[in-house]
Order: C-alpha cells, then structure tokens, then sequence
C-alpha cells in the first residue's frame, strides 16, 4: 500500500480486509533482526557444534542461528542491494531498523536463509519533507533515545520546543528531516552489524584478491556510518562501486524469497 517498487527483497501486504483493515502477508518464519540478534548474543563467538549441544534454547532456534551466521556476508550485501533498489527509485523506507528487517528460512533449504524489509508505513518519495521521528522535549531523553536507537544517523536527533513556536516539533522535524544519507546511515549500521567480520565469506572468493575485496566491503560500509552526512556516501553509490570492476560483485539472487 505504501512501496510501489515490486522486488522480492520488498516485503508487501499481501491482502487487506478493508472492513477491519486487518493486513496480511506471507510468513517469514525467521524473525526480526532484532530476535535473532538477542539468540545471537547468548552464544557470543561459539562455534556450530557448541551451540547445538547447549540446552535452553529452541533446537530450531539455534539451528537458523547457525545458518544465519554462516551467511552473515551475504545478508548485509543483500541488505544494501534491497534498499539500493529503492534509492534508485527516489523512495525512502523512513523507519529501517531491526525490527523491520525479516528472515526466513525455507524448511526445505536447510543452508537457506532469505532477508526481506517490511512495514512501509512511513516511506515517501524523495523531497517530500518526512520529518524525522528522533526528536524529544529535553536533553536528557534525547541522550536516552540516541542509545536506544544506535541506527538511526546522528543528524536526525532534535530537541523541540513548545508548539507555535519557531522550535516547534514540526518545525524542528522538518529542519532534521528523513533523506537518503540519513536511511544511508542506517543501512549501513545494521549491514555492519550483521557482517560481523566475515570477512572469509564465500562472497569474496571468487574475485581474484579475496582480502581486497573483503576490506573494500567494509569500507563501503565505514563510508556510510560517517557522522558528518555531506561526508557520508549514498548506498547506490557503494552498491554501484561494489559491483563495478575490479570488485563485480553480483545482486545476491539466492538470498532473496521468490517464490
């Protein structure tokens, strides 16, 4: 209802009952970004055969863990590939976080994972003046709502006044407004986190100088964690450098759901 783009890394409603307004769409049995990066932080750099072995935690669980570890670069390639595709077509998803980041993994793939982004409530086109939906009344909530929202760019955090005035939250919203750099920094935030280090990924093989490639990958995404958002580059841009030569790292097809 709100994304135009068709893309299969583009998580739609599907239907909509327009009594109740009640949306569906397909399952993504996975999760959030945000759940399995709190089963991932419980193992913290074991290897596959330990988590297996530990109790506590659902089987099936631990093992979507397991592939989602082994997969770590190519999901923050697919990551920046997806919204690539939207920048390219001047829209903005305006509340990418890890909460709104999906996965899935298809019961009959067993070393599959598919990455997806949803809830387009907020997207716009670019230039439309979305306000920002980081300011707060007082400093000290801000403070507060800077660590809770580590992935939202810096630029975007505001302290409003009172309304009719010239710091109103509108007007302050407006004057911190949502653009690409911003949404770069967030892109950039969470395909960092996913990556991880995986720098022996099977995704830097195959070009000639492996280490070279693996180093520009986190270049690329250094270069849109910069605070400074004139000195912040876009995500087109990275994608565009990543696949060009001497890099020609392709669109990662297999790590997006299809069917």
């Amino acid at each position: 209802l709100a994304c135009p783009k068709d893309h299969p890394g583009v998580i739609k409603i599907q239907y909509l009952d327009r009594r109740t307004y009640e949306s569906y769409t397909l399952w993504w049995n996975g999760g959030s970004l945000a759940s399995i990066w709190r089963i991932d932080s419980k193992y913290d750099e074991e290897h596959e055969d330990d988590i297996l072995k530990t109790a506590g935690i659902d089987l099936e669980a631990r093992l979507e863990l397991c592939v989602y570890r082994k997969n770590r670069a190519y999901l923050a390639w697919a990551l920046m590939c997806i919204m690539d595709v939207i920048h390219s077509q001047r829209l903005l998803h305006n509340d990418l976080s890890p909460n709104n980041v999906m996965l899935h993994f298809p019961p009959e793939k067993k070393d599959v994972v598919y990455i997806g982004v949803c809830d387009w409530g907020m997207a716009s086109w670019d230039g439309e003046d979305k306000m920002s939906n980081y300011g707060r009344p007082s400093n000290t909530e801000l403070d507060a709502y800077r660590v809770k929202y580590r992935h939202a760019a810096p630029e975007l955090f505001h302290v409003y006044g009172k309304s009719g005035t010239p710091t109103s939250p509108r007007r302050m919203g407006i004057k911190h407004k949502h653009n690409h750099r911003s949404e770069a920094y967030a892109v950039g935030y969470l395909a960092r986190r996913i990556y991880n280090r995986d720098c022996s990924s099977s995704l830097f093989q195959k070009n000639k100088d492996p280490s070279s490639l693996s180093k520009r990958f986190e270049q690329a995404m250094d270069e849109l964690l910069r605070p400074d958002p004139l000195e912040r580059s876009t995500v087109t841009h990275v994608v565009d450098l990543l696949k060009g030569p001497p890099y020609n790292l392709g669109t990662p097809w297999g790590f997006f759901r299809n069917e």
